[in-house]
């Protein structure tokens, strides 16, 4: 089976191979078919040494849409990349992020279900790790993130009723008052095959795609779609065809359309106030997960609930090829 990249992801709504993995999903949220491609010329390596946005801006200048590098650098959306390790855990201290596995948890924290099913840990987030690789200050500088989804049972984001199939939380104390927890019985056979990785971090930007809200609007790449996919790819630090990446914030990388009218539409305000908080791709290799068919789940919050922490009002949405 192969790894989920945004690479495939694109060429997939390029070849119109799009099917809709979750059964609720309305046609109004499927992508329109992508034109034919012209052949791509090569892009350049990037370049050995500089900020993540340097070395962007220099495969940009280098490649076939160097003309509208202003308009491109412009548009980078910074992310913090988790680099997934899979490690046994007691290997991994308390209170270190990581992909699945057994939270860490306060006293009292009550664990997320869907009816009788206990949600699945997708991540656990230590977010004074990630404070030196954040590119804003958006992101608290302390306590932890918990991100849980009813992997078997649970909705994919396209009814109003699956807001409570996941959950988001988040913790901020000592790390002394963290208790590595077991899940509760009933966790479904999928989610117990999940294996627990450690995560490092790393800074990142990327473009956003052609049918991503935040495309700009004076750009018209549609008839080159296959070099616009391989720019993005090596902008985000990989080659092509692409890999798999998870990431805080920035642009999604995106397997059908604009996870954000979703997220107005079933959980309120404007599609201009959601962005990504946390994108977590199929990953067999890591924490041994696949989303419906090599697909990818995003967690969105609006600007103002991220300001104020209420991480309780964010949306999933997945998506699949």
């Amino acid at each position: 089976m192969i790894a989920a990249t945004p690479a495939l992801a694109w060429l997939s709504l390029t070849l119109c191979l799009l099917s809709a993995c979750d059964p609720g999903a309305s046609p109004a949220e499927a992508p329109a078919p992508g034109p034919a491609t012209s052949p791509a010329p090569a892009t350049s390596p990037a370049p050995a040494s500089g900020t993540p946005h340097d070395r962007a801006r220099a495969l940009i200048e280098a490649s076939p849409f160097g003309g509208q590098a202003a308009t491109l650098t412009a548009a980078l959306g910074p992310h913090v990349q988790l680099i997934p390790t899979r490690a046994g855990m007691d290997s991994i201290p308390v209170g270190a992020s990581r992909l699945a596995g057994r939270p860490d948890l306060p006293e009292g924290f009550v664990w997320p279900t869907f009816g009788d099913e206990p949600m699945a840990l997708l991540a656990q987030i230590d977010l004074a790790q990630v404070k030196a690789q954040a590119p804003t200050s958006a992101l608290p500088a302390s306590g932890w993130l918990y991100f849980f989804w009813a992997v078997e049972s649970g909705g994919w984001g396209y009814d109003a009723k699956d807001v409570t199939s996941f959950a988001v939380r988040y913790h901020d104390g000592p790390v002394e008052g963290l208790t590595r927890t077991t899940p509760p019985s009933g966790l479904p056979a999928q989610a117990q095959a999940f294996e627990p990785c450690s995560l490092s971090f790393e800074r990142g930007v990327s473009l956003p795609g052609w049918q991503d809200l935040r495309y700009p609007k004076d750009l018209d790449l549609e008839q080159q779609l296959e070099a616009w996919y391989e720019l993005s790819v090596r902008v985000m630090g990989l080659e092509p065809p692409g890999g798999i990446i998870h990431h805080l914030l920035g642009h999604p990388q995106l397997v059908q359309d604009d996870p954000r009218r979703s997220a107005a539409r079933h959980r309120g305000g404007e599609q201009s106030d959601w962005n990504l908080l946390l994108q977590l791709d199929t990953d067999e290799l890591g924490p041994n997960w696949m989303w419906g068919d090599v697909g990818t789940a995003y967690f969105l919050i609006r600007d103002e609930d991220l300001e104020e922490r209420r991480f309780d009002n964010a949306w999933l949405v997945a998506q699949c090829h």
